[in-house]
């Protein structure tokens, strides 16, 4: 070994630091904002998805009990607006959730 392998070692611990703050972003700060934004984004995907799957659902379940009564198409329309309903309803929650998480 040589004298100058510490001198080396904290070169390449300086590099590897500079190049670990450039991937993980910079400050903790940039982080927490990231994290804060992805939250918020699943938050935005998970209320469209519970519109859609209430909607979904409220149909599928109409069409059945119209198929088994013979009464189409008006279950059908009954039940799309409940899946609506219930579907807003818990996109309301959601939101007021967030709402009462950032204060």
């Amino acid at each position: 070994m040589t004298e100058n392998d510490p001198e080396r070692l904290q070169k390449l611990d300086a590099r590897l630091k500079a190049a670990r703050e450039r991937i993980e972003g910079g400050s903790g700060a940039d982080r927490q904002q990231s994290a804060a934004d992805s939250k918020l984004a699943a938050a935005g995907w998970r209320m469209s998805l519970e519109l859609v799957v209430g909607i979904v659902f409220g149909l599928g379940l109409g069409w059945l009990v119209d198929f088994s009564l013979g009464t189409k198409p008006w279950f059908m329309i009954i039940f799309m607006f409940l899946g609506l309903a219930a579907g807003i309803l818990n996109i309301m929650r959601t939101a007021r959730d967030i709402q009462r998480h950032q204060r």
